[in-house]
């Protein structure tokens, strides 16, 4: 059809070229191997790059997810101490609220007394929303012994609350009570001071370490 002494087509020649080598490759058997060959390459290397780019991809998005989560948590544990600084900071710029409340509260216990100058401190500080758990017990513990030694107490608590945060009862607690407790043992037996101061630090220093 494509011999070039039947068809007068120009091209013949060259189409009947193409034909007669692909009819020699496909005659033999090694030829015809390695031209299959040839054929399945791609085939088979396109695979291994889809694999390639497939596992790269999966790799790419992990690592970006571990990077969101990562940096997520780094800026709400950076929020969190900047805030907790800074609220820490805002409690101790205003002594002169301690000083209005001692004010106040003597007056009351001049004018009024002690149980219900005691009894106004105990609804103030239930009714503050910032101020810990353990604050509040005391200011409660204040109330029920009444008399001078509350209102001291109560001062106390005042002041411990603003040194140290409104957020850290235990450890104030545990300084208060040690003290009051010190206090309280020294009126019938001589206590030696370095004792006491030792084992107050002690049990400052075993409050923290628990925290």
């Amino acid at each position: 059809m494509y011999h070039p002494d039947v068809c007068g087509d120009l091209q013949a020649a060259e189409v009947f070229k193409s034909i007669n080598s692909a009819y020699e490759v496909l005659s033999d058997e090694t030829s015809r191997a390695e031209y299959n060959m040839t054929l399945q390459f791609p085939r088979q290397t396109e695979r291994p790059d889809l694999d390639a780019r497939r596992n790269y991809r999966w790799s790419e998005l992990r690592r970006k997810t571990r990077y969101r989560k990562q940096k997520k948590y780094d800026y709400s544990w950076y929020y969190q101490r900047y805030y907790s600084r800074e609220a820490s900071t805002y409690e101790r710029r205003h002594f002169g609220d301690v000083l209005i409340f001692a004010f106040f509260t003597l007056f009351f216990v001049q004018t009024i007394g002690c149980r219900a100058a005691l009894t106004i401190c105990g609804i103030t500080a239930l009714l503050d929303n910032r101020l810990d758990t353990g604050y509040k017990i005391g200011y409660v513990i204040a109330w029920i012994l009444g008399g001078r030694g509350g209102v001291l107490l109560t001062l106390c608590i005042r002041f411990a609350s603003w040194l140290c945060g409104k957020n850290s009862s235990g450890m104030v607690a545990l300084v208060v009570v040690a003290m009051w407790v010190g206090v309280s043992l020294a009126r019938f037996a001589p206590l030696p001071h370095g004792a006491v101061l030792t084992l107050l630090y002690m049990s400052i220093k075993l409050q923290v370490d628990l925290k």
